[in-house]
């Protein structure tokens, strides 16, 4: 069945669905053959009847600001999905762009829509799409007649990082549809990275650190746009994610110090799971990962946070501990909110109920030894927090709140409790102190 994969996986670059479906039939599926002949007839027919039928993609977990806006040429291109495809006619080559440059010119040039018009009847359809106003308008330089053609042309030249990217995802799974697995997700990675020179450097000596590099990455993407019960992504958004970008962009930003996929980011998480494990055996336990950076982690959550994940040896392998690296550095996104809320939510009811704060600040009260403490007084101070009226508290009121953060480490972590309560008790003292001063103030006065 292997080779039989991997000759399906060789069409993928002549791209013909209906070779699929003889290859199927060869391989002795008849009945498959014929459901799958009949999909690709009625996306034909789905084709030419409109576009306008096709089904909005829900944009997911992307909470980054990045070039990939609703503003910008390369999304507006590529989010209308005709370019998410293995048609080799919509391919771009190197070649294509010096066409290109050679009829518009380099730098900042006069607009000439009869060059672009000209350009688009040799190229056709659907590369042509690249020349339509809504894309070009993107470049001309405002109130002038001037057209930016580098950044035309860099915009082609990330096209074409894209599509090649895209057709890695799929020798990975030619079969994939409308989400990426894990597993597809995985492959890709591993494929590209390959191609970044970012990372050349480390192949002779450090081929060890690209398969760390990878595993980073995958989870990266994954702590992103999927969800703790679903490890699929959605293509789309994917392919126009700023993520995405940054990683095929990688060779081309080298200082762009905000890259997450930057090997001095890798290589910062690496040394700190390298630093946690002091039994030297390559996994975790909660007593490793009781001291975090900055984080001091409750006995309570740590146990919590290991059932959740189901772990059968009570211990976080690098994979695991890079998911909850992440979750950490983005507890403000939905991702890291929905994971964190589900952490609290210990009865799994929807909600974090008063029984769910009580049980993890009893927790973090005994391990810090804070001496007369009042729950109620705390209860109203972190719902006050996230400006929650109700004692039970929602995903999205903490999504609302934009405080989440805050209302997570109070619950979690010793540190940030401690530090908390000794604000709240200077702030009582100088309270008494007003107080007193006041009423010193009124003896005199009488």
């Amino acid at each position: 069945m292997s080779f039989q994969m991997k000759n399906l996986q060789e069409l993928v670059n002549i791209n013909s669905y209906e070779l699929y479906a003889e290859k199927t039939r060869q391989m002795g599926y008849p009945e498959v053959a014929d459901e799958m002949q009949k999909l690709i007839s009625r996306s034909k027919k789905s084709e030419n009847e409109s576009d306008s039928k096709k089904p909005i993609i829900p944009i997911f977990y992307d909470n980054f600001r990045g070039r990939f806006n609703k503003n910008n040429a390369v999304h507006r291109f590529l989010i209308k999905g005709r370019f998410l495809s293995l048609k080799i006619k919509s391919f771009f080559q190197q070649d294509d762009i010096s066409r290109i440059q050679k009829e518009i010119g380099i730098g900042k040039a006069l607009f000439d829509q009869d060059k672009f018009d000209k350009l688009s009847n040799e190229f056709g359809s659907p590369k042509n799409q690249i020349f339509l106003p809504i894309i070009l308008d993107n470049f001309r330089i405002e109130n002038t007649n001037y057209f930016q053609a580098n950044k035309y042309i860099n915009f082609i030249r990330i096209i074409i990082k894209v599509q090649n990217a895209l057709s890695m995802i799929y020798k990975s799974d030619p079969f994939i549809e409308k989400r990426i697995t894990e597993i597809t997700l995985t492959k890709f990675v591993e494929n590209y990275t390959q191609t970044l020179e970012k990372l050349s450097k480390f192949a002779d000596n450090f081929s060890w650190f690209l398969e760390y590099y990878g595993q980073i990455v995958i989870a990266r993407f994954m702590f992103q746009f999927s969800s703790i019960h679903d490890f699929k992504i959605d293509t789309r958004t994917f392919i126009t994610s700023n993520l995405f970008y940054n990683l095929i962009e990688l060779d081309s930003s080298p200082n762009n110090k905000e890259n997450p996929f930057q090997p001095h980011e890798i290589i910062h998480i690496y040394n700190l799971y390298v630093g946690l494990d002091t039994d030297g055996v390559g996994l975790l336990t909660a007593e490793n990962m009781k001291k975090f950076e900055n984080y001091e982690f409750s006995d309570a959550f740590l146990k919590r946070l290991f059932d959740i994940i189901s772990l059968q040896e009570q211990t976080f392998d690098f994979y695991q501990f890079i998911l909850l690296y992440f979750q950490l550095r983005n507890m403000t996104s939905r991702p890291g909110t929905q994971f964190f809320f589900e952490v609290l939510d210990l009865d799994g009811d929807g909600v974090i109920s008063r029984n769910d704060i009580n049980y993890f600040y009893k927790a973090i009260v005994t391990e810090t030894n804070v001496k007369n403490h009042d729950y109620d007084a705390f209860l109203s101070k972190i719902l006050d927090i996230i400006s929650c009226q109700s004692e039970f508290v929602t995903e999205e009121d903490l999504l609302d709140s934009e405080n989440q953060e805050l209302f997570f480490k109070l619950l979690i972590d010793l540190n940030t409790f401690k530090d908390w309560e000794q604000q709240s008790d200077d702030g009582c003292d100088d309270d008494e102190e007003e107080y007193e001063e006041e009423e010193e103030e009124e003896r005199r006065g009488n």
